[in-house]
């Protein structure tokens, strides 16, 4: 029963994202997402409504690297998160990184910011044929998921 449950809930949560057009979405929303993809190439919005607020995930591509900028119902933007170099990182975050990696390989590496501000560094690894992820604070320290 545990286990239905648990999918149910994973079903309902997935769905609770569904892509939209940039005309359809509020005046304050759309004004952020013009200004942030300014260079960019819009791959597409999602709408998230699985938290108590709806939020909006503009995915794109800027000078060939992903990033994603997540805008609440006023136009605020809530997180950015975006690809980056490895060799870019902060020298304890980057050997955090490379030390969870050892033995395989960082696949990629994003940065997560909120309030303009770098507050993790998830890496995608690839280690004895499977892939994980690990993220890091700016110095280093491991964060859970």
């Amino acid at each position: 029963m545990k286990i239905l449950m648990l999918l149910l809930c994973a079903s309902l949560a997935h769905s609770a994202e569904t892509k939209v057009k940039l005309a359809d979405l509020p005046p304050a929303v759309q004004k952020t997402i013009k200004e942030k993809t300014q260079g960019a190439k819009l791959k597409h919005i999602v709408k998230d409504t699985s938290k108590d607020a709806p939020t909006y995930e503009a995915e794109m591509f800027v000078a060939g690297k992903e990033k994603t900028v997540t805008v609440d119902a006023t136009g605020g933007v809530v997180e950015i998160e975006e690809t980056v170099a490895l060799a870019s990182l902060p020298a304890r975050a980057q050997g955090a990184i490379m030390k969870a990696a050892e033995g395989g390989k960082v696949l990629k590496v994003e940065s997560v910011s909120h309030g303009g501000a770098v507050e993790i560094y998830e890496a995608l690894i690839k280690k004895a044929g499977k892939k994980k992820e690990f993220a890091v604070d700016p110095d280093g320290k491991p964060v859970a998921d």
